[in-house]
């Protein structure tokens, strides 16, 4: 109605402008227009200030942007694929209108948590759970089923949290990249194990760069998936043929034709990843190389 909005509203668009604000002490950020809004409010590129003093762009990651007085999210069917289908890192910043602070919490939690139980809804709580972690290395565990199809995922401490102060100090700017990095590096690893069907038991402490880690967890899968996997792991293979062929060692050439050992057997198999040939064709060639150089 004209000439009225709710004051809830009020205060959550004040708490988006100021968690942009407060990104923007970071990384570059491009916000997302309301009429395209589809639950990202920004992308933002972390910022790595030089000795030069000029500022380079490096990785990005998505934001979705909440007042803190919001304390639980929910996400069920089409919002489920939407959140683990992110192709970036992707971070819930609660903001505080009265501290004037973001604390900056991962949603990695939530893939892991759609990888191993398959919800039909997600339940997303900030903060640690009390439940002992049941893989070795893990603080807590980070997600448990409430039945019915349902799960509830605990985010864990924030990654980041600071206020507006902190955004000009420029030793607080150095640490935090450094820590945002780090994190953003073991997401992104994550994510592409997480595509394996592998997981990591992942640690992490509010602006500690040093606890961030990554320790063996999960993994699973079906037999027929075997081509799927085979298929996405040629570039690797004929990446690792690539680096072996020019080096004149014994080492060299039993890794090469372990290479082609293993593509011959999938095509055995009647998976054939190697239709052109190139890793038969690499490897014959690296041979006759070798021996022509008298090695």
């Amino acid at each position: 109605m004209p000439g009225r909005r709710l004051q809830s509203f009020r205060y959550g668009d004040l708490a988006e402008h100021l968690g942009i604000l407060l990104l923007k002490g970071i990384a570059a950020v491009a916000e997302v227009a309301r009429q395209e809004d589809f639950g990202l409010d920004a992308v933002a590129t972390l910022l790595r200030l030089d000795e030069d003093k000029s500022l380079y762009a490096e990785d990005s990651f998505y934001v979705q942007l909440k007042s803190s007085t919001e304390k639980l999210l929910s996400y069920s069917d089409h919002e489920i694929d939407w959140v683990v289908n992110h192709s970036l890192p992707t971070f819930i910043g609660l903001v505080s209108l009265e501290e004037g602070k973001i604390s900056l919490y991962s949603t990695i939690y939530i893939n892991q948590a759609v990888f191993s139980l398959c919800p039909e809804r997600v339940d997303v709580t900030f903060g640690k759970s009390s439940i002992p972690g049941f893989f070795s290395g893990m603080e807590f565990q980070p997600w448990g089923s409430n039945g019915d199809g349902n799960t509830t995922v605990w985010l864990g401490a924030p990654v980041l949290e600071w206020t507006v102060k902190d955004i000009r100090n420029r030793e607080w700017a150095k640490r935090t990249y450094g820590t945002l990095k780090k994190f953003l590096r073991t997401v992104q690893r994550e994510l592409h194990l997480l595509s394996l069907q592998q997981s990591s038991v992942l640690n992490w402490s509010t602006n500690d760069t040093d606890s961030i880690e990554a320790l063996p967890g999960l993994m699973k899968g079906h037999p027929d998936q075997l081509r799927e996997i085979a298929e996405r792991s040629l570039p690797l293979i004929q990446a690792m043929m690539m680096r072996v062929m020019w080096r004149k060692d014994e080492s060299s050439r039993v890794i090469a034709k372990s290479l082609v050992d293993l593509v011959t057997a999938l095509q055995a198999d009647g998976i054939d990843v190697d239709s052109d040939r190139r890793l038969g064709l690499l490897f014959s060639w690296m041979h006759a190389n070798n021996d022509a150089s008298g090695d």
